[in-house]
């Protein structure tokens, strides 16, 4: 029996422990709700909570609907912004404003010019009236009007036709006298080149050639060209320093050649080195003053033309062999650069049609591409000189009349090209 109290004692005890331990574990789980619901809100403040979402968020609905109002009608706005600038021509809007205020003296401005357009058609229809009022009268007073129009246009026409073939022979003429003028420049220099090698032959000291020598109007290559054939002659044994030459002086037509002869120390040198005119002058007869020189039996190389007589009998006539030699050496030198620039073009070439083989260049179009480059490279230098390029003398220009350039060009030279 007392087992059985201590037993049932012992379980009193047991459960007392659970129990303690239960309202242990009770409190620490009440302990952790109150934890977990700490913070939360109460019902009613949860409702409250909830309608004030509710008016948030239809607050925000509403101005979202505002705002997209205010940015259509802004976009809007832009638009026609757009298209007035468009009609207006403005840059922004205060030129827009600007114009737009400025309307009304435009609309004036507008009613000015409509007044005056019309008192210009109105001028226009009156002249108009007039002139078919004119023409009525002239069919009215002619003779048969069809044959007097075919009488007025048959002499329009041959009017036109003699206007054409005036052009078309001055024209002609203009091209002939282009052309001689060319033609008078390189004769002017070729013969210049020509008398080089005189000069250490001629000894010329005159102040008139030392101040022309280096220059390049042709009035004065040719005036180069007259002293040292004056010279030459001087050497050949010719009194008249001027014969046959472009400046030439002397007696009348008669006696011109003997008179001069004989009184040619009388003249200075200011004559002697005047410009010819076609004015003025008192050339000596052409065929008295034909010179022919004859070179000595000993010279190694005759030759046909007129400078290189001149130049044998001068070497002759100076003292021997020597000078001779000397100026075929220089002559000799001359041709063996003229050789080898031959030579260097003809290799230039050779090589440039090589080069257009390999890229499949055919030599047509090579041609035509290197006179197309020196077309252009003469049109440079032409367009950089215009009045060398239209062959008129200094002072003159092409609107000049016909008079006025012949005069020109009979007195004058023009610079050369």
């Amino acid at each position: 029996m007392s087992v059985a109290v201590e037993a049932s004692v012992r379980e009193a005890e047991d459960v007392r422990v659970l129990c303690r331990q239960l309202e242990a574990g009770k409190s620490r789980t009440i302990q952790m709700l109150q934890e977990y619901l700490r913070g939360d809100l109460s019902f009613d403040e949860e409702r409250k909570l909830l309608r004030e979402i509710d008016f948030k968020r239809k607050a925000g609905s509403d101005l979202s609907a505002a705002n997209m109002e205010i940015s259509q009608r802004a976009a809007d706005h832009d638009q026609v912004f757009m298209q007035m600038k468009q009609v207006t021509g403005a840059s922004s809007l205060q030129d827009v404003v600007d114009k737009f205020a400025a309307q009304n003296s435009s609309n004036a401005s507008l009613e000015k010019e409509k007044a005056r357009a019309e008192a210009r058609l109105a001028a226009a229809k009156a002249s108009k009236e007039g002139a078919i009022k004119s023409l009525n009268d002239l069919k009215a007073s002619g003779i048969g009007g069809i044959e007097l129009n075919r009488d007025v246009y048959t002499a329009l026409e041959s009017e036109i036709l003699v206007a054409k073939g005036q052009l078309k022979g001055n024209k002609a003429a203009y091209d002939c006298l282009d052309g001689v003028l060319a033609a008078v420049r390189q004769g002017a220099s070729s013969l210049v080149q020509r008398l080089v090698p005189f000069d250490d032959l001629l000894e010329i000291n005159d102040e008139a050639l030392a101040a022309l020598t280096g220059k390049d109007s042709a009035n004065d290559l040719l005036a180069v060209a007259e002293i040292k054939f004056a010279k030459v002659l001087e050497l050949v044994g010719q009194q008249n320093g001027s014969v046959g030459g472009f400046n030439g002086y002397g007696g009348d037509a008669d006696d011109g050649f003997d008179d001069h002869a004989r009184g040619g120390g009388d003249v200075g040198d200011d004559v002697k080195h005047a410009v010819w005119t076609p004015t003025g002058n008192n050339d000596p007869v052409v065929h008295r003053n034909n010179i022919r020189v004859q070179a000595r039996p000993g010279a190694s190389a005759p030759s046909s033309g007129p400078p290189d007589s001149a130049r044998s009998d001068v070497s002759s006539a100076a003292g021997g062999g020597g000078l001779l030699e000397d100026e075929e050496e220089a002559t000799d030198g001359v041709m063996d650069v003229k050789w080898k620039l031959m030579i260097f073009d003809d290799v230039q070439l050779a090589e440039k049609r090589k080069n257009a083989a390999e890229r499949g260049i055919s030599d047509e179009e090579l041609t035509s591409k290197l006179k197309k480059k020196n077309q252009n490279e003469a049109d440079k230098r032409l367009s950089a000189n215009p009045t060398s390029r239209l062959g008129l003398p200094p002072g003159v220009c092409q609107k000049d009349d016909a008079i006025t350039k012949s005069t020109a060009f009979v007195t004058q030279m023009p610079a050369l090209l």
